[in-house]
């Protein structure tokens, strides 16, 4: 299969910061009653604010390649006997799609399977960020959210939207401790949705959502912004040792964090090898507060 990350919903406390702190990375708002839109290529619609006191993810859709891939995924969660709905009329077109079924993972994540995304008016172009993203066949990006059993979360993932292994993180964070993560791709992007299980209970569904950005500068240019404004650092400037990502991480608005990065590996299934790594980063990515 070929599914792709569509979007993202969000529901914040905060939106007018959620507009400033998304302009440092080069996106411009659109207004739909109380919701805002982002977009960061040629599709309308690619990140969705709600109002709202929760200030999580509240939904990430999947973009199928066309009206069999969806089938075929409809088919998937009914023969797993997965429940999933039919979003109305009025939902696809807040979102902007022709279609979508909406179902959970195990861990509550709300998911949707989408099909038929509206074009945006004019083309995604930001002077701040004039290379623009890394999308087409990788889709919009990657989440990472917590998981009560990651090894479940991977094969539920695995059997009802056929995605497969990337690599593993056994990460250590303490004596005794260790965040025990997954990396799944549906397409070339090396994750699309990446599990961690904590030894310590997770304040919200997600950690964070990542954007990739086409070119290096960029990602330094919108660092020095961030910095600039005073927004939060969660973790700074570093490189993954799985996807080869460099990026860094900035809380948002809604205390979950935004990674933007630079330089991520595809991967062709027929020439991966799948790995475990016992760090998340070969250099860099210290927490905001860790000693020099």
């Amino acid at each position: 299969m070929t599914l792709k990350v569509a979007y993202w919903g969000f529901e914040v406390s905060d939106p007018a910061a959620w507009v400033r702190f998304m302009a440092l990375f080069g996106l411009e708002p659109q207004h739909e009653g109380d919701a805002v839109f982002f977009t960061v290529d040629e599709k309308a619609k690619r990140i969705h604010l709600r109002p709202g006191p929760a200030d999580d993810l509240r939904y990430q859709g999947w973009e199928a390649e066309d009206e069999a891939e969806f089938a075929a995924v409809c088919a998937r969660l009914a023969g797993a006997a997965v429940p999933f709905a039919t979003g109305t009329a009025e939902e696809a077109k807040f979102r902007g799609v022709r279609q979508f079924v909406a179902f959970q993972d195990p861990n509550g994540i709300p998911m949707e399977i989408a099909l038929g995304m509206q074009s945006a008016a004019r083309p995604f172009h930001s002077d701040l960020v004039p290379g623009g993203f890394v999308t087409g066949d990788c889709g919009l990006g990657h989440i990472a959210a917590p998981a009560a059993d990651y090894q479940a979360s991977r094969d539920f993932l695995c059997k009802v939207l056929d995605a497969a292994v990337s690599d593993y993180i056994f990460h250590p964070l303490a004596p005794g401790m260790v965040a025990q993560c997954v990396f799944l791709h549906t397409n070339p992007r090396h994750h699309s949705i990446a599990y961690a299980q904590l030894p310590m209970p997770a304040p919200k569904r997600l950690h964070h959502f990542m954007l990739e950005a086409r070119h290096i500068e960029d990602v330094g240019r919108a660092y020095d912004r961030v910095r600039a404004a005073g927004i939060p650092i969660e973790r700074q400037l570093g490189q993954h040792p799985n996807d080869r990502m460099l990026s860094f991480y900035a809380v948002t608005p809604s205390g979950f964090s935004l990674e933007f990065g630079y330089g991520g590996v595809r991967v062709e299934d027929g020439d991966w090898q799948v790995r475990d790594y016992d760090n998340f980063s070969l250099w860099g990515h210290e927490l905001a507060g860790a000693p020099a």
